[in-house]
């Protein structure tokens, strides 16, 4: 059994405008809802195995938040350029290539491929768009590889993101 967590990144800061898409930051509101969903992750009791993020500053910084609620080595987050811009097609062989000693995993990257890798893997998704910060975790009964991780194999366990619980206005 496999199970993934899907998670876009927290909100981004879009203010300097010096700085390239890849080096933005977290905005206060991005910083405040990272803390609060990797805080609310950590109350379930999860085992993960690796965080696989994204190595763009928005990702990695939510990534980081995550690690430290679940007390993560930073050795436990895996960055993968190639989660910047890349599909969900190539999200997927991402997924495939993994090392089938890991059973449990974050994935942190971008819309609109992570919310389309979301709808890809499980059907009983209804969540059109991940907002920032979502959390999908979705449960592989059958898979024994990451391999077997393919279109419509996953079950959806829960769907979470901040505005459920806080007012981002």
């Amino acid at each position: 059994m496999k199970n993934i967590i899907l998670i876009r990144h927290a909100k981004s800061d879009w203010n300097n405008e010096n700085l390239t898409d890849f080096e933005r930051p977290l905005n206060a509101r991005g910083l405040r809802d990272a803390k609060f969903m990797s805080s609310r992750l950590a109350k379930k009791g999860v085992n993960i195995d690796c965080i696989i993020t994204s190595s763009a500053v928005r990702a990695l910084t939510t990534a980081q938040f995550f690690a430290q609620a679940l007390d993560m080595d930073n050795n436990s987050i895996i960055q993968n350029r190639f989660l910047y811009g890349a599909s969900e097609s190539q999200y997927v062989n991402i997924i495939q290539e993994l090392d089938d000693s890991l059973q449990d995993i974050i994935l942190i990257a971008h819309n609109p491929s992570i919310s389309n890798l979301a709808h890809i893997l499980c059907s009983q998704l209804e969540l059109e768009s991940m907002p920032t910060c979502c959390m999908v975790h979705i449960h592989f009964p059958l898979a024994k590889t990451w391999r077997d991780i393919q279109q419509n194999t996953g079950h959806l366990v829960s769907i979470e993101y901040p505005k459920l619980y806080i007012n981002n206005t």
